[in-house]
């Protein structure tokens, strides 16, 4: 039996391609030596306590291209809950509201064919994240959000094919 490797196609790894990233301005985000997945650096993002807030990234996908799934790395410093919301599509056409543990790093694995349910891979694609405005206990839902820091590594795509960052204008 011969196992075939897929690859990964990375889309941010935040060592050099945080230029890429739009950040509202209630955010704020810089590179971090604490957290790393793989690389030198993550992405330490403070979300703000007053509103929905978010930071996205535009890409295109190479035609041809097939991917099984999206994956990325996310730490929690915070001593609560914290909802996480990734969207893709300028509309939030596919939505995932992620629960994440207190003092934790977790690997988000989500397959292409669930997203493509609401939103398809092709040309232009816009991925974010939003910190839900509601702070989680083991009790349920609590008291809002307040600030929130979050540390992002390698957002990438699993399968075969290639990406093109869009550029950010400004």
């Amino acid at each position: 039996m011969v196992k075939i490797q897929k690859k990964s196609t990375l889309i941010s790894s935040f060592e050099d391609d945080i230029i890429h990233w739009v950040v509202e301005d209630s955010i704020s985000a810089e590179q971090s030596t604490r957290y790393v997945t793989d690389g030198t650096y993550s992405y330490r993002v403070v979300f703000d306590d007053e509103q929905e807030t978010d930071m996205h990234i535009e890409f295109s996908i190479e035609k041809g291209s097939v991917f099984d799934v999206l994956e990325f790395d996310v730490h929690n410093p915070e001593d609560q809950f914290t909802g996480l919301i990734l969207y893709i599509g300028e509309s939030w056409e596919y939505e995932n509201l992620l629960y994440l543990p207190p003092r934790t790093s977790v690997h988000v694995s989500i397959p292409v064919t669930e997203i493509e349910t609401k939103v398809k891979f092709k040309d232009a694609v816009t991925l974010g994240f939003c910190a839900d405005n509601i702070a989680y206990s083991d009790e349920g839902i609590g008291t809002p959000l307040g600030k929130k820091t979050l540390y992002f590594d390698n957002i990438k795509l699993t399968g075969e094919g290639s990406v093109l960052l869009q550029e950010v204008e400004g």
